[in-house]
């Protein structure tokens, strides 16, 4: 998920909806190393989404 962070087994991020991703496994992460693209907006925010 982030360059800062370490994990022995790889994320797999799925999906995104506003401040939380989901992995390949279902768990819901809040996601605390988005970059400034996703900041303001979140994931998935529906304006975006439209155009």
């Amino acid at each position: 998920m982030s360059g800062f962070v370490f994990s022995e087994k790889p994320i797999e991020i799925v999906e995104g909806d506003g401040a939380h991703v989901t992995d390949s496994n279902g768990t819901e992460y809040l996601d605390m190393g988005a970059s400034y693209a996703c900041v303001p907006l979140g994931h998935g925010h529906e304006p975006s989404k439209t155009r």
